[in-house]
């Protein structure tokens, strides 16, 4: 008798921002923020979207703020960064778990899926 073994493919979103630029991180956001909207697969996200969008624009206008270099105005936009990629990465999580693990409904979101790799041991 063969055994098989099933094991379920979890998707994961992508939800680490911390290696990208401030632009590459808004436009994440936003993407996340234009799936979710009036998307019914996904009608009681953790974050109030009007609130989410609002710090997703303060964020930005801080981003121009900040290029001149004022020390007040790049640690006010580093704030508003934490915030809104904490607020994102409750969405993200919300996503993960309420797609039911199907990658079309997942895809609506907005988030990025996360690729899984498996490297293979280096022979010797």
């Amino acid at each position: 008798m063969k055994k098989t073994h099933s094991t379920a493919h979890k998707i994961k979103a992508k939800l680490s921002l911390h290696d990208v630029s401030d632009m590459e991180t808004v436009k994440a956001l936003g993407a996340a923020y234009d799936g979710l909207l009036n998307n019914p697969a996904y009608p009681n996200p953790p974050v109030d979207l009007a609130t989410y969008k609002t710090g997703i624009d303060h964020f930005s206008q801080l981003i121009i703020d900040a290029e001149d270099g004022g020390k007040r105005a790049i640690s006010a936009k580093d704030k508003q960064r934490v915030v809104v990629i904490k607020m994102y990465t409750q969405l993200g999580h919300y996503v993960q778990a309420a797609c039911n693990d199907d990658l079309a409904i997942f895809n609506t979101s907005g988030f990025t899926a996360a690729l899984k790799t498996r490297t293979l041991p280096q022979p010797l």
